[in-house]
Parts: C-alpha cells; sequence; structure tokens
C-alpha cells in the first residue's frame, strides 16, 4: 500500500490547495506509527523521505494499518525548506482556525492535514490503511493507496507599531510623549469590512507596553487598522 501527497505553498492561508499555488521541494518527511512512533527501515533508521517534483512525497511498500505522516521539526530551522514558515490555520490573522488543529480529513483531497505538535514538527492525524481493495481507507490506486495527506505552510506578516499621545498635534512622535496603553483596534480588510477570527468574532488587539501593538499571522493583501469607536 501507499501513503502520500504533497506539501504546498498556501499563500493566502485558507488551508485549500488553490490555482496558481506551488509545492515545496526538499521538505523532508517520516513516517511514523499510529501511536506517534517513528517507524524504522532494515538498518533501524527512521523511514523518510524528500519531498520533489513539486512537493510530492510517498511511502510505498506498506502493510494495512494507522500510520501518522510527520514534517520533521528540522524543516523549520538553519537550511530546512520551511524556514520562516507555518502551518496553514484557516483564518487569516488567526494563530488557530478550522485547519489548526485539523480534525477527521484523512481523506479529503487538496486541503491542509497538519497539526503542529510539541517540539515544534507538523502532523496528520492517525491515518488508517484498510487491505487492498477497501477503497474507502484507500481511495486511491484503485483501493491501493491514500494519496491525499496534504500540508499547506505559509510565511506569516504582521502589522502594527504604536498609539500615543501627540501632545503638540504635529502628527509626528517627539522625544517626550508618550504611548496609550489599553487601546482597543479592529483589524479590517481593504474594503474596510471587519475581518473574523475561528469564532466569527472581529479580530481585535489591545495596546500595551507603552501604546504598542501587533496583528500577526496575516498574508499578503490590504489591511485597514481601526481604533474602534
Amino acid at each position: 500500500l501507499t501513503l502520500g501527497n504533497f506539501v504546498w505553498n498556501d499563500a493566502n492561508n485558507n488551508g485549500l490547495f488553490d490555482t496558481g499555488e506551488q509545492g515545496v521541494d526538499g521538505v523532508v518527511v517520516r513516517l511514523l506509527d499510529g501511536s506517534g512512533n517513528p517507524l524504522l527501515d532494515a538498518s533501524s533508521n527512521p523511514i523518510t523521505t524528500t519531498t520533489g517534483g513539486g512537493g510530492a512525497y510517498q511511502f510505498t511498500n506498506l502493510r494495512p494499518g494507522t500510520y501518522i505522516v510527520e514534517i520533521a521539526a528540522s524543516n523549520f530551522t538553519g537550511s530546512g525548506a520551511l524556514v520562516g514558515l507555518v502551518s496553514s490555520t484557516g483564518t487569516v490573522g488567526g494563530a488557530t482556525g478550522p485547519f489548526e488543529p485539523v480534525t477527521g480529513n484523512s481523506t479529503t483531497n487538496n486541503q491542509d492535514h497538519g497539526t503542529t505538535v510539541t517540539g515544534g514538527a507538523v502532523r496528520t492525524n492517525p491515518v488508517t490503511l484498510g487491505t487492498p481493495g477497501d477503497t474507502t481507507a484507500n481511495p486511491d490506486g484503485t483501493g491501493t493507496a491514500n494519496l491525499r495527506q496534504d500540508f499547506g505552510f505559509f510565511r506569516p506578516l504582521a502589522l502594527g507599531n504604536f498609539v500615543w499621545t501627540d501632545a503638540n498635534n504635529n502628527g509626528l512622535f517627539d522625544t517626550g510623549e508618550q504611548g496609550i496603553d489599553g487601546v482597543v483596534l479592529r483589524l479590517l480588510n481593504g474594503s474596510g469590512n471587519p475581518l473574523l477570527d475561528a469564532s466569527n468574532n472581529p479580530i481585535t488587539t489591545t495596546t500595551n507596553g507603552g501604546g504598542a501593538y501587533q496583528f500577526t499571522n496575516l498574508v499578503p493583501g490590504s489591511y485597514i487598522v481601526e481604533v474602534a469607536a
């Protein structure tokens, strides 16, 4: 049996593989058992593969059973292929969303299946491969493969700075002027509509530490920052 699919740059962080988005080559992928323990090859080394040809990967010669696919933590450090990227959340401006963590999508194709775990790796939920010909558990390759374990990653951007008392009303931050803590700010899209978090509430933050604020986990696009009424 075969387990795999691809790793891609989810540029808009919607958790779905969209036309024009690109796969990421050079990503080290590990195969674990259903309990999260590394599976070993004949030389007692962890079974790994590396994405290529547009982010594709596959683990072959598998038996029926439960597996987890892991994007190794080493991909996010040093010269790793995913340095500066984080697992897709499905919510612009949010560290959580419908795709972080992910639940129950082992046979859904072209969407993010990865959840960040302690230590920095990103894993699928346990995926069960059935006996050959079981097209429910193995929806690809005429019942011999699950080629739907996709991982989306995006490069988070930030927007912000500070709110201050402009004592002389010259529009410039001058020496001696003070930031204002406790100010509620909202994040809007470029049309002036509130952006919503994973619970469908407006995305807000509050100034602190001398009037500072920041909105994180953003993607390229147009935004408006609003001091709430």
